[in-house]
């Protein structure tokens, strides 16, 4: 009896077969065995994406409310206080609360603190001086004083005042001088060092 050999492409063909069941069954099947693990994996780590993108919503929340936070400071420490940039408006602003008419207003440089004088933060005193005149009445004067030495923001030193009387007229020609002081943030503290001279001692 004649025997039937098997062709070579259909052996190879089963094999080839074989391998890819075998694969099949080494690869795929632990993903499928696995997929509920993998989707709650997944599932973890995109909570923890989501976590991650609401701490960086609040984290620029936050910044935005410091700016904010900062403008405000920045913009009540202005208020806070009189320099020699901000004397003049604050003094024609007085005048007109007061209702008066002022004739002339001028404003030297500042200066510094000849005794080196500074605040606790360590920004250095300065002064400028200021002359303003006007024509009002001695009630009005009084008025003014009392705004630049109690109410005013700023810290007046009245040098001189003089009053003259208009004829026919309630009212008096009247000129101040006056020393604003102030902290002049812009600048730095000069810290001052004693130094002494030494001697070599003589024997």
């Amino acid at each position: 009896m004649k025997k039937t050999k098997i062709p070579v492409p259909i052996i190879v063909f089963v094999a080839l077969l074989i391998v890819f069941v075998i694969i099949l069954l080494a690869l795929v099947m632990p993903t499928f065995t696995n997929l509920s693990k993998y989707n709650d994996d997944h599932a973890t780590i995109t909570a923890k994406i989501a976590d991650c993108d609401d701490v960086l919503a609040n984290q620029t929340s936050v910044e935005t409310k410091i700016d904010e936070m900062t403008k405000q400071y920045n913009e009540n420490q202005e208020n806070l206080y009189i320099d020699a940039k901000s004397s003049v408006k604050d003094l024609q602003d007085i005048f007109a609360d007061l209702g008066i008419d002022m004739s002339s207003l001028t404003r030297g440089e500042g200066v510094q603190d000849a005794q080196g004088r500074t605040s606790m933060g360590g920004i250095p005193l300065y002064y400028t001086n200021l002359t303003f005149s006007y024509n009002g009445t001695k009630d009005k004067t009084l008025q003014l004083i009392h705004y630049l030495e109690q109410e005013s923001k700023g810290c007046y030193f009245i040098d001189s005042l003089s009053m003259s009387e208009i004829e026919d007229s309630k009212e008096y020609a009247t000129s101040f001088n006056v020393t604003l002081y102030y902290f002049d943030t812009t600048k730095q503290a000069v810290n001052n060092t004693d130094s002494t001279d030494s001697t070599e001692p003589t024997t």
